[in-house]
């Protein structure tokens, strides 16, 4: 951080006479974007902890979680439905019902 401060003060004696009058605007808004920056950096540094920018994994986890079970729940079920109708012409296609509507072409 004292190397960055210390690079301002030292490109405004040095730009001081190329830019004259607009040499403390142009460095307080290079020094602004570029502290905003190591800002920024320094609170995404890491990104599985426990801060309000963190990503929330516990979540993720659980929606990841919670979707497996339905799968596994739902191809058990399907299984099951299988299983207890007789199976008449095995070379016969199966019309299924589809749980959402497919418009037809």
């Amino acid at each position: 951080m004292t190397s960055f401060i210390t690079f301002f003060l030292l490109a405004s004696v040095v730009w001081s006479a190329a830019i004259g009058w607009m040499t403390p605007i142009i460095v307080f808004m290079a020094s602004t974007i570029i502290m905003f920056l190591i800002l920024m950096g320094s609170k995404l540094v890491d990104p599985f902890g426990l801060d309000k920018v963190d990503i929330p994994m516990e979540c993720f986890c659980a929606t990841i979680e919670a979707q497996l079970q339905a799968v596994d729940q739902r191809s058990k079920s399907v299984i099951a439905m299988c299983e207890d109708k007789p199976r008449s012409g095995i070379g016969r296609r199966r019309e299924s019902n589809p749980t959402f509507h497919i418009p037809k072409l």
